[in-house]
């Protein structure tokens, strides 16, 4: 940012973030939201905080020479948050349908990052055209994360069910945001 103070570099910057953001503020909400202190959970956040650190070290020009390094972490993240969903709704029975949604979302949010890193490298030779493709995707990524993944979200959400008397017979597909412990294997 500090060699490009302009309006477009104001606007790389943002798009440049995006992607930690994105991860960072998923992989913490999770861990908080589950309490997540097992040996498994553990190492998983070994593999996250690595991918997290080569995504740190090729963000510089993740737009440019360094996407594919950038993105592919990036992309790595988003597949040990969808199989750490995969767990979680394997432990806590209530949220194993709303897991299993959850992960086949980062699945797709990990294949798409990887789209991003390597298809600009694949298909155009000009480093600009790459860095503009790349800026374009990131682009689109943010616009779906910010208005579209929380209403597709809410759709596969089912909400409660009651017997004739009025009880609760299913709570709805939630979690509670903390007081959620997963059982430990160690």
């Amino acid at each position: 940012m500090q060699g490009n103070v302009s309006f477009l570099g104001v606007g790389e910057f943002i798009l440049l973030f995006n992607g930690m953001i994105q991860t960072w503020v998923t992989i913490t909400l999770m861990y908080n939201r589950f309490q997540m202190k097992d040996m498994v959970s553990r190492v998983f956040f070994v593999a996250l905080f690595t991918a997290t650190v080569t995504a740190a070290v090729h963000l510089d020009d993740a737009l440019g020479d360094h996407g594919p390094g950038h993105y592919t972490a990036l992309a790595c993240i988003f597949f040990v948050l969808a199989v750490m969903k995969l767990y979680i709704g394997s432990w806590i029975r209530r949220v194993e349908r709303l897991s299993t949604f959850e992960a086949s979302m980062q699945f797709c949010f990990g294949l798409y990052h990887l789209l991003i890193g390597w298809l600009p490298y694949l298909l155009l030779d000009d480093k600009t055209d790459r860095k503009t493709m790349r800026a374009i995707m990131v682009g689109a990524n943010h616009i779906f994360v910010v208005f579209g993944s929380m209403p597709v979200h809410r759709m596969f959400l089912r909400s409660a069910e009651y017997d004739e008397n009025g009880k609760m017979v299913r709570p709805p597909d939630h979690v509670p945001w903390h007081h959620l412990k997963i059982r430990c294997i160690s």
